[in-house]
């Protein structure tokens, strides 16, 4: 009877250990594991470095928002003012429908760029498609945290720093990588000028010269330029920009407001 007894409790034991093993690593898993971004490494023209993470519960999300992982980092690179990069938090609540399309998107934040950053990641959200079934309801937690910062950043003259970072922006690039999948030995060069405003505003864009047989390229790089908000001048004046894209030479850049990809 007692040897009996004992066994029972032994198993009762070993199966609460079973349990507990299986359960600790994720429990004792930070969800914000500083060594191992999920999103990447936000590399700011100023010189700091800022760690992009990215957390749902819901697995599938989790694997497309790996998807966009360059456009989440240029958005960042877009709204948030050289020299001043700060430990930044962007809650999303997405309501898919039973398509598995994002039927509405909700932000929050816990500091002002948190809005801007935000709705500029919306819009590359709204192109990503989920498994169809019941209408539900996804949270997703985005953290950008610094985790190197540069002794001489620069922080005077944010604006200029960000148009001379253009081409390193991955949805200029993106124009040209989407057209040569679909027509493969596209090439060509094409020039786009444009005004930056004393608020940032991008207007009076205009292609100045192509060699491309069709304009799907540049005028891709004109809407995405156009959706495209710049720091506010210090000294409220325009700057006008001449943007140039060479498919087949590397990327040069110079010292003046003239843009090579």
């Amino acid at each position: 009877m007692k040897f009996n007894l004992f066994l029972t409790v032994f198993f009762f034991l070993l199966l609460f250990i079973l349990i507990s093993c299986s359960s600790s690593p994720s429990s004792r898993r930070s969800s914000e594991n500083e060594g191992s971004p999920e999103i990447g490494v936000a590399e700011m023209t100023g010189g700091e470095r800022v760690a992009v993470r990215g957390y749902s519960k819901d697995s599938e999300l989790n694997k497309k928002m790996q998807m966009i992982d360059l456009e989440i980092i240029d958005c960042y690179k877009q709204f948030v003012p050289i020299g001043k990069v700060s430990e930044n938090t962007i809650n999303f609540e997405l309501v898919v429908d039973i398509s598995g399309f994002i039927e509405k998107t909700r932000i929050n934040g816990n500091n002002p760029d948190s809005q801007k950053i935000g709705n500029c990641i919306s819009k590359d959200l709204d192109t990503l498609s989920f498994r169809p079934g019941e209408e539900r309801e996804i949270s997703y937690r985005l953290v950008f945290k610094p985790i190197e910062k540069s002794k001489n950043v620069k922080s005077n003259d944010p604006r200029s720093k960000m148009i001379m970072s253009l081409s390193d922006m991955k949805k200029f690039k993106k124009c040209y990588e989407d057209q040569i999948a679909s027509t493969p030995g596209i090439g060509g060069n094409f020039s786009i000028r444009f005004i930056v405003d004393e608020e940032g505003n991008v207007k009076d864009i205009k292609i100045t010269a192509s060699t491309f047989s069709n304009n799907t390229v540049p005028l891709c790089v004109v809407k995405k330029l156009a959706d495209t908000i710049f720091p506010e001048s210090e000294s409220e004046d325009n700057v006008e920009v001449n943007f140039k894209f060479k498919s087949n030479a590397p990327v040069k850049m110079r010292k003046s407001m003239d843009i090579d990809m």
